[in-house]
Parts: structure tokens; sequence; C-alpha cells
């Protein structure tokens, strides 16, 4: 009964939870992968053509990477946000996290590929990706 409970309770909090997508495009400066914290606990490393999807609570939230600067964001329940890694080449090799309006995403989004899970570190981080596939149908000559 008590595990039950707790299935349920789990359920609940995280079909209300924010889903945040973490990415880099192809074109990056760097092809290293580049480990992303989330309010300072490591979340997924990210590379140039990847992709990982972070479900959060409501509230305010700071993605970090090391040696770069971080953004904070103030999430709402069941809404999606998305960030950007890009390299800041002026000064210093700077990774910069930026957070991108939904419309610039979508276009970036489209030919990314979801993080191997041995570069997943948190329990935040979605196992596999949430994005949802294009439903591609055969099409059937009819027969009379």
């Amino acid at each position: 009964m008590r595990f039950a409970w707790f299935a349920s309770l789990t359920f609940a909090v995280l079909s209300h939870a924010a889903e945040v997508y973490v990415y880099e495009q192809r074109s990056a400066a760097v092809a290293s992968w580049v480990e992303v914290a989330c309010d300072g606990q490591p979340s997924a490393s990210v590379k140039g053509g990847y992709i990982f999807a972070l479900q959060l609570g409501e509230g305010r939230h700071t993605l970090s990477v090391r040696d770069g600067v971080p953004v904070t964001l103030e999430v709402e329940a069941s809404e999606s946000a998305f960030v950007r890694l890009d390299w800041n080449m002026s000064v210093a090799r700077a990774p910069v996290l930026s957070k991108v309006p939904r419309a610039r995403a979508q276009h970036d989004l489209q030919f990314l590929t979801y993080v191997p899970k041995n570069k997943i570190r948190s329990s935040q981080v979605m196992r596999d990706d949430p994005r949802q596939p294009e439903q591609k149908q055969l099409k059937h000559r009819g027969r009379d």
C-alpha cells in the first residue's frame, strides 16, 4: 500500500514538471563534451549536435558550466524552456548558456541527437528523448 502511494505521488510531481531542453548546435566551435549543472548538481554532458531534457519543478533554476557564463530560468509547470550552449571566442574560449525563444529553438532542434545514456548524471534528466517524432506513414495503393 505504501508503494502505491509513493508511485502515484511521483507521477503527480512529474506530470506538473517543466521541461528544459539544453542543446548545442552542430556548428559549434568546440567539439568536446561539456558538463552542465542544474542548481549546482551535475545534470548531463552535451556537445555540438546533441540535446538533453531536464524535468524541473516550478521556480527559479540556474544552469551552469565550468568556467562559463550561467543562465537563470524561471519555469512554470507543464511549460518548456530552451537553453543553448554557445562559445564566446573574443577573449577566451568561454562557454555561454543562454535562453532561446521557442520559435528559434524549434528550428535549431530539428537535426539534433539525444545524448547517450552514459552522459546523463542526474535523475532530473530524461533518459529517453521526449520530443515527439513526426509520425510518418507509408501510403498504400488501393487494390480493387
